[in-house]
């Protein structure tokens, strides 16, 4: 987008400090937090469906799923 930490923070609502979080791994985005990042981005849930779609490290991985165990 070519904006800074600081404006992006601005457009999405949140603090500065918590995009750089976001960006270094250190914090996770609720299901909120990431509609709010797309809303700032100017994007939708299918454009961000279609971006993983093509997302080479993503294809051909199995989902696993917990094993359940009745109590």
């Amino acid at each position: 987008m070519g904006v800074s930490q600081e404006r992006f923070a601005h457009l999405a609502d949140f603090d500065r400090t918590y995009i750089g979080a976001v960006e270094r791994g250190t914090k996770n985005l609720s299901f909120e937090g990431l509609w709010q990042f797309l809303r700032a981005l100017g994007r939708t849930w299918t454009d961000l469906g279609k971006a993983l779609d093509k997302e080479p490290a993503l294809k051909g991985k199995p989902v696993t799923r917990p094993k359940h165990h009745p109590g």
